[in-house]
C-alpha cells in the first residue's frame, strides 16, 4: 500500500511543499500525486507527469520524497494521491532508480573547500543569496525594457541599458539566470522531499531510549 504525507513552508511568497511517498507493499508502485494548490506549482523535473502531476516511482518497500513550489499560499491538504499502479514492462530497474530522491548530501553538509561547497561573502551570507539578488537585479532590468510600450518609453529603455546590444546580452543573461534557477528549484524541492522521507519514527525511538 501506499500512502502520503505532507508538509508545507512558506518563504518569501512561495510555498514549498514537501510530499513523502511509503510504499510498504511487496512490488514496486508507480504513483501519481496531484497538487491542490492554485496555481499547481512547478516539480523537479525527474518527478514531472502530466496535467501538473508529479509521477513517483517506488520501489518496494521504500520511502521517497518528492515536493513542488507554487506561489499560492498554503492550503489543507495540499496535495493528494490520484492513483498507483504497477510500473510498465518498458520500465528498467534503472528508472526505478532514478525515482529516488537525490543521494546526494543536503548543501550544508558539504565540506568546504570541496567543488560544491558555497564560499562565505563578507557579511557571511552564503554566495547562493548573492546570486539570487544578482539574477533579482537583471530581471528587474529586463522586465523594465519589456514593459517600456510606446515608442518613447523604449527609446528610454533601450538608453538606460546602454543600447540594444546591452539588451541582448542581458535577455541573454537572464535566460541562464533562469536555467541556474530552476536547476536550484530542483534541487531545493529534492531535498526538501528528502528531509521529509528522511524523518524517523520519534516517538517509538524515544520508547526505546
Amino acid at each position: 500500500m501506499v500512502t502520503l504525507t505532507t508538509r508545507t513552508c512558506r518563504e518569501r511568497g512561495v510555498t514549498l511543499v514537501a510530499c513523502r511517498l511509503n510504499n510498504d507493499g511487496p512490488e514496486p508502485r508507480v504513483a501519481r500525486v496531484a497538487s491542490q494548490m492554485d496555481p499547481p506549482g512547478t516539480a523537479p523535473p525527474r518527478h514531472a507527469g502530466e496535467d501538473a502531476t508529479l509521477r513517483v516511482a517506488l520501489p518496494e518497500n521504500a520511502v521517497v520524497g518528492t515536493g513542488f513550489a507554487t506561489p499560492a499560499e498554503p492550503s489543507e491538504p495540499p496535495a493528494r494521491l490520484i492513483e498507483t499502479e504497477r510500473p510498465t514492462e518498458e520500465q528498467s530497474d534503472a528508472d526505478v532508480v532514478a525515482g529516488l530522491s537525490d543521494p546526494r548530501p543536503p548543501h550544508d553538509a558539504v565540506v568546504a573547500g570541496s567543488p560544491e561547497a558555497e564560499p562565505p561573502t563578507d557579511d557571511g551570507t552564503p554566495a547562493l543569496e548573492a546570486r539570487f539578488a544578482d539574477s533579482e537585479t537583471r530581471i528587474e532590468r529586463l522586465a523594465a525594457v519589456a514593459a517600456a510600450t510606446t515608442v518613447p518609453a523604449a527609446t528610454r529603455a533601450l538608453a538606460d541599458e546602454g543600447g540594444l546590444a546591452a539588451v541582448e546580452a542581458l535577455n541573454a543573461q537572464v535566460a541562464k539566470d533562469r536555467e541556474r534557477l530552476l536547476a536550484v528549484a530542483d534541487r531545493a524541492l529534492t531535498l526538501a522531499g528528502r528531509a521529509e522521507a528522511a524523518e524517523p519514527p520519534m516517538d517509538a525511538l524515544e520508547r526505546l531510549s
